[in-house]
Order: C-alpha cells, then structure tokens, then sequence
C-alpha cells in the first residue's frame, strides 16, 4: 500500500513538472501586450470625420424654352388613339427581331425606339405611312405603303424590314 501511495505522488509531481515545461505563459504574455498596445493605440488616434454618402448638388435654374424638357417623355405622341404603337413610329426606327410560327401563322416581334417588344401580324398597320404588313418571312418582313407621288397621286411600294439579330 506504501508502494502505491508513493507511486501517486511520484507521478503527480511528474505530471505537475510536465505542465509546467509546457507553460506558454511567454506567448500569453506576448498577446495580452499586442492587446494593450492596439487598445491604447485606438484610444490615442484621432478618428476622422465621417463623411455623408449623400452628395450635395448645386441647385441649377431649367429653362423649357432653352429645349427638351428633361421631365417630359421623347417618344412620340400619339395624337389618334386608334394608332397602334407600331404606328408611332418610322419604319426606319423598328427593328425586326425574329417571328414565331404557330398553327401556320407567324408572329412578327419587333422592337420600338423606346425598347419595347410588339408582335405583329400579316395585314397589321405599321410605321407612320400606315404602311400594311404583306408577309412575315424569317428574315425580313415586306411592308406595302402608299406613297404620294407629285403628280399622279399615291403609288404603292414594298418596303422591307430586316432582320436584326443581336442589337
């Protein structure tokens, strides 16, 4: 019983001696001063002003006789409320898109100045001559307007519109 008695403290006293060559009380003294330093170091800076996010603009004095107004909308107007959108517009300021066929009729999209996708169909109006649509092929559409010619009235005439792919 003495034996093991001795053999307890002996191996208490071993495990005490190991904790105490493991102590890193060097590198835990070295953290508690980098932490001193960076709270002194923070209490001692100046902190500079912070600035607003929002920006003060300069008023500035709009003249609508000057030009455009800003606040008004630059697509065109439509005087008649049975001009379709497609109407509104020039046919030079429409860009054909691409067609879908269903049931053997196809669908026209075509995109207006103010990015707005329509779908059109054969004998729909469109451009401001009241041009007509006569066909809707893959790659172009043919239009037929009536034109005024100076001396024997109005003549009609095929237009086309190509497809424009990726602008």
């Amino acid at each position: 019983m003495k034996t093991q008695t001795i053999k307890l403290f002996l191996l208490s006293i071993l495990a005490t001696l190991v904790l105490f060559a493991c102590d890193n009380s060097k590198n835990l003294q070295d953290l508690k001063s980098y932490v001193k330093k960076l709270k002194s170091a923070t209490a001692t800076e100046k902190k500079a002003p912070v600035q607003s996010p929002i920006l003060l603009l300069k008023p500035t004095h709009f003249n609508v006789e000057s030009g455009r107004s800003p606040f008004e909308n630059s697509a065109p107007k439509i005087k008649n409320s049975n001009i379709l959108p497609l109407q509104a517009y020039s046919l030079n300021q429409l860009k054909f898109k691409g067609t879908i066929t269903d049931n053997n009729i196809a669908s026209a999209y075509i995109l207006t100045p103010d990015n707005k996708i329509y779908q059109a169909q054969v004998g729909d109006l469109i451009g401001d001559h009241s041009g007509k649509i006569k066909k809707i092929l893959p790659d172009h559409i043919e239009i037929e307007e009536n034109v005024t010619n100076g001396n024997s009235g109005t003549i009609q005439q095929i237009l086309t519109l190509q497809l424009k792919e990726g602008s």
